[in-house]
């Protein structure tokens, strides 16, 4: 278990790295992924601000509740799931991999939840119309 002080430092460290966790997800981005979802600055500097919330409050419920949100608004606005989770896979991977080796498994767990969450939320979006 983290102490409260590591985490708002991690919290204080992911909210900082907003620039370069952009550059690394918009370099890895595949051009058809364009297509179908444009990034946009803001969403992913209010993605990290939830996400360093919920590690700050050791509160995953946070970061999940706007996951999930986010992923119904794409949804919604007629993103493909498969675009949905490549672009969050990639997401998740470029915040990763911008932040110390100390600090990873403390946001890679907030992350697991949120991704087997996502998985499955889109699994049953894609059987609904599969069956409608």
């Amino acid at each position: 278990m983290s102490s409260s002080l590591f985490r708002r430092e991690t919290a204080r460290h992911l909210r900082e790295l907003t620039g370069p966790i952009l550059d690394h997800y918009l370099a890895g981005r595949m051009s058809w992924l364009s297509a179908h979802m444009r990034p946009n600055p803001g969403d992913v500097q209010s993605t990290l601000d939830k996400l360093a919330s919920a590690v700050e409050l050791n509160d995953p419920a946070i970061y999940q509740e706007y996951a999930r949100n986010y992923v119904d608004h794409l949804l919604e606005g007629g993103a493909p799931p498969v675009a949905i989770l490549a672009a969050s896979s990639l997401f998740e991977d470029a915040v990763l991999s911008c932040v110390t080796d100390d600090q990873r498994p403390l946001i890679a767990a907030v992350l697991s939840l949120v991704e087997r969450e996502r998985a499955q939320l889109l699994s049953d979006r894609v059987r609904q119309g599969l069956s409608a």
